[in-house]
């Protein structure tokens, strides 16, 4: 049975490489599952709390794999590049694409860390092909889909050292590729992927009492995203700090502390953000110039589309965080960053909302695929959120490790929330959701199981209700 469903996903994925007419692409992605299925073999004493490892990381990535292609085809469909409108995954690209072709030509140009790697593996590709390959995302982004079923792998390992229940396999997935956040973020060329592998197997590996090999992946993390390692540097601290508390009053003592250093960050960093979307907007303009030699016209515009509107959206965003947001706007823009998103999409676009891409020149249909990836994410929180809530319950009345995770837990949370503000962002705290969703289904399993349809039902009511009331 489980060979069947593999052999089944392995057809859908040979199809989405044909559709996308990548025979290239499909034989790296096969070196990366041979390699990845060689690693299980060799690290599941590691990962021992994981049953059946090999065959559930090799089916996490068929699964990231067929929902990462899809929106390749998506983006190939819709706006003729395998980008799509985004910013931030071209931009990676095409610097570690010319960080590559200046090393071959001989010059050395400083590029981030994460142009570096990428630009790294290009080198690789061309060197085996003799410089004949013309190197395109879908011939990288098979690493990120590698270490994206690692983070699956690594966050239920981390769930069963933090919890010591048992890891379900399906709640597993569930919380992880049941998420909008992590398989819209996980399967794109974004630094996200190697960056939050980085902090959790710092986690692991800490807890696991190998402190020092720990801070190797937490320095790299501090080299990708310096807010992404230090939140990680404050869960070891934490972690460490589990072991001083003896008391309740210990433990709200803390929690007072941590609140009102997270209250002083949210209101100091914005005036720090503003500054800074004000002031290099120029500088980023020129940079780009630099980054996007030897492209078309059309494929600048492309790219930096997304930018503009982003930029643009993001300085709307703090204006209205941050000055008539309010207590109640702040509750409400946390709980949304919680589940984004909660609003059904619909595949069938209007051209209105995308009027400055339609100009810009893109191949436009107005029918995304991407739509129905989005809803499967919206479904799910009918199970998602029961679990969830009773989860967090079920973490306060464990043991002082699950206390001080879901501590760091809603910090996050609220830094992500108010200071970062990007989706992709939401990863440092969602990195977690295993932790809260696998203790809640253990809560249920030692309540009433049945319960869970109760709360399932009433769940989905609301979100439909909602729905309902924003679609009029």
């Amino acid at each position: 049975m489980k060979n069947n469903l593999l052999f089944l996903l392995s057809i859908i994925i040979i199809i989405l490489f044909a559709l996308i007419e990548s025979p290239i692409g499909i034989s790296i992605w096969a070196v990366w599952l041979f390699i990845l299925r060689f690693t299980a073999k060799r690290f599941s004493r590691f990962f021992y709390s994981i049953e059946n490892l090999t065959y559930f990381i090799t089916l996490c990535y068929m699964l990231i794999s067929i929902v990462g292609l899809v929106l390749i085809y998506d983006s190939i469909r819709n706006y003729g590049m395998q980008f799509g409108y985004r910013w931030d995954d071209s931009a990676y690209f095409f610097e570690a694409k010319n960080f590559a072709l200046d090393l071959i030509a001989g010059k050395v140009d400083v590029v981030g860390v994460f142009q570096t790697l990428v630009g790294i593996k290009i080198l690789i590709l061309h060197f085996f092909s003799f410089g004949l390959l013309h190197v395109e995302l879908i011939h990288v982004i098979s690493l990120n889909w590698f270490l994206a079923s690692y983070i699956i792998v690594l966050a239920g390992h981390l769930s069963h050292l933090i919890t010591k229940y048992k890891v379900n396999n399906n709640l597993l997935l569930l919380s992880t590729m049941g998420n909008f956040v992590f398989f819209d973020s996980l399967t794109r060329l974004y630094r996200e992927s190697i960056t939050i592998f980085c902090v959790l197997l710092t986690f692991v590996l800490f807890i696991q009492q190998k402190k020092i090999a720990a801070f190797l992946p937490l320095a790299i993390a501090f080299l990708l995203r310096g807010a992404n390692g230090f939140m990680a540097l404050g869960f070891l601290v934490y972690l460490q700090l589990s072991q001083t508390i003896k008391t309740r009053v210990s433990f709200i003592r803390i929690s007072i502390i941590s609140a009102l250093l997270t209250i002083a960050v949210i209101y100091t960093l914005p005036l720090t953000c503003s500054f800074l979307i004000h002031y290099l907007s120029d500088f980023t303009r020129d940079s780009t110039r630099e980054m996007y030699r030897g492209y078309s016209v059309e494929d600048v515009i492309r790219a930096r589309t997304g930018f503009h509107m982003t930029r643009k959206g993001r300085g709307e965003t703090l204006t209205f965080a941050y000055q008539h947001g309010g207590l109640i706007g702040g509750v409400i823009r946390t709980a949304h960053s919680l589940f984004f998103p909660l609003r059904v999409a619909l595949p069938i676009i209007s051209k209105r909302s995308y009027g400055s891409v339609v100009k810009s020149g893109y191949v436009y249909h107005g029918f995304f695929l991407y739509a129905f990836i989005r809803n499967i994410h919206v479904v799910l929180l009918s199970i998602i959120i029961p679990l969830f809530l009773f989860g967090c319950y079920d973490l306060m009345k464990n043991n002082t490790y699950t206390k001080v995770t879901l501590l760091y837990y809603i910090i996050v949370l609220l830094l992500t929330t108010f200071v970062s503000m990007q989706i992709r962002h939401y990863l440092a705290f969602m990195i977690l959701n295993p932790v809260i969703v696998l203790s809640g289904y253990s809560y249920f399993l030692k309540k009433r199981k049945s319960s869970l349809l109760l709360f399932s039902s009433l769940t989905i009511s609301i979100i439909i209700s909602y729905n309902i009331i924003r679609f009029f």
